[in-house]
């Protein structure tokens, strides 16, 4: 049995995080894979992590390595990560007229209002899959709904959470930062950048004593166009969770196109505190989860903060089990391992 991932690269996002757990994980399991990337990988966040295990190459380079791989044997299996390798290999397939079981991996939940020539574009997506020999795989309910609204084919698709891909190191260290509020993502339309922007104009006056934690590439100071002492920003940090277990508050701020937030598992993983925004699977993610609360409003936002911020609540120890077992990462290899 071989899989091969098809992704456009290995950078530090959340599909390509997923995508290192459960290729090693599989690893394990004596799955012999092969990760494809549109460009080079070498310099890459992931790929120091999996060159060791896993075969990693560049797909201008390796086309013809890959159609006698699937031609030689007919039980590969391809997976397809994001929108841009679905396309990329329906042409692949289709050219070389391969008959080799494959699925389209969709990451993406909505998209935002005004984004009507991505909504037209996904309609398009969701009528060929009924003429597609694909078969899909969603990482949230909400995703999964969404599109089928979009006429993707019901047919041959399962739900698979990502759940907790990130193994929770045993020793966490506190930070030098005291008292931050924490902030993880790129620099993104769909991360609410307006919105960070404006807890940064406010929070010494609306947060007094606070510090603002950004974890994530493409912030610059520049963009707050305020130089504070309040504000900390790191392009990259290997282990979250030191700064997911100390902080006062994550804040979770997209409103559209998130799937399956995996800094939400990562977050309860630790029993931070967290105020966000009902997109993707937020509130199906934290229902039972005591220290989450979901903001309406911009203004909502503020005050579920505030609350949230003077609040002594903790989460109990048999709340923790259930959250483990919940996370479980061993219940999404199975569901991959049951698909193959």
């Amino acid at each position: 049995m071989e899989i091969v991932h098809l992704i456009p690269n290995l950078k530090n996002g959340g599909a390509e995080n997923v995508l290192v757990n459960i290729s090693l994980a599989l690893k394990e399991k004596r799955i012999n894979q092969s990760i494809i990337t549109f460009n080079d990988p070498k310099r890459d966040f992931n790929y120091s992590k999996l060159i060791d295990d896993i075969e990693i190459i560049q797909f201008k380079k390796s086309q013809e390595i890959l159609l006698k791989r699937l031609k030689k044997n007919k039980k590969t299996i391809v997976i397809c990560w994001l929108y841009k390798t679905f396309i990329l290999y329906e042409k692949f397939s289709i050219k070389h007229n391969l008959n080799n079981k494959y699925f389209w991996n969709i990451r993406h939940s909505d998209f935002g209002p005004f984004q009507v020539k991505q909504k037209i574009l996904l309609a398009i997506m969701g009528v060929y899959t009924n003429f597609s020999k694909c078969r899909i795989i969603y990482c949230s309910e909400k995703s999964k709904i969404t599109h089928e609204k979009y006429f993707f084919k019901k047919k041959g698709s399962t739900l698979i959470p990502n759940r907790l891909a990130k193994q929770v190191p045993k020793n966490l260290n506190a930070p030098k930062e005291e008292n931050f509020l924490l902030f993880i993502g790129r620099k993104h339309p769909q991360k609410n950048p307006k919105f960070l922007k404006k807890i940064v104009e406010t929070i010494d006056t609306q947060l007094p004593g606070h510090k603002l934690v950004i974890l994530g590439r493409g912030w610059e100071k520049e963009y707050f166009k305020k130089n504070l002492e309040s504000l900390i920003i790191y392009k990259q940090k290997q282990n979250v969770f030191d700064y997911l277990k100390f902080t006062s508050c994550l804040l979770y701020l997209s409103k559209f196109g998130e799937g399956y937030p995996n800094v939400i598992s990562e977050a309860m993983s630790v029993g931070a505190p967290i105020v966000g925004f009902d997109a993707g699977d937020f509130i199906k993610m934290t229902k039972n989860y005591p220290l989450a609360k979901t903001a309406i409003s911009d203004k909502d936002f503020f005050e579920k903060l505030k609350s949230t911020l003077n609040s002594k609540s903790v989460i109990t120890q048999n709340q923790k089990n259930r959250i483990s077992k919940d996370l479980d990462f061993e219940k999404t290899i199975e569901q991959y391992l049951n698909l193959i």
